[in-house]
């Protein structure tokens, strides 16, 4: 399944998911495949029921809350992504893209002062990722202003 996300074969690995639970039961791993392969497709309210799943068998999963906040976001709650990446930075304080995703929201809730310190949080903990260069270049061209 997940060689199929990697792929963008986001139909076929949520097939792949749903008939792996129908072998081997439901577990954080399958909801969590099956939340990343549900926010690809779009499918936000389904998403968010499969990761808030997989967060629920597995609390202290870093890449559980981040792909849970994106669905939140799509979703127009912010507070709720606010809320979900504030608990997992609790444990994951050194996971850029939790830092980078509370900008986000923190920004689109009005919180501009926050948003910033997020993003310059998110900036120091990804100078080494290459993998994150996109979003460092889109987080350089943002012009937040602090008061």
């Amino acid at each position: 399944m997940e060689q199929r996300l990697a792929k963008g074969q986001h139909e076929q690995a949520l097939e792949g998911v749903l008939r792996l639970e129908r072998t081997i039961g439901v577990n954080w791993r399958t909801r969590y495949l099956a939340g990343v392969a549900l926010s690809s497709l779009g499918r936000w309210d389904e998403a968010l029921a499969a990761l808030g799943s997989a967060q629920a068998k597995n609390p202290g999963h870093a890449r559980v809350p981040l792909y849970l906040s994106v669905a939140q976001q799509e979703r127009g709650d912010h507070a709720a992504a606010i809320a979900t990446l504030a608990k997992a930075l609790e444990s994951h304080p050194a996971m850029p893209e939790l830092w980078l995703n509370q900008g986000h929201s923190l920004q689109a809730m009005g919180r501009g002062d926050e948003a910033q310190i997020a993003y310059w949080r998110f900036m120091d903990l990804s100078t080494q990722r290459a993998d994150l260069q996109t979003q460092r270049a889109w987080v350089q061209r943002r012009t937040i202003k602090v008061n």
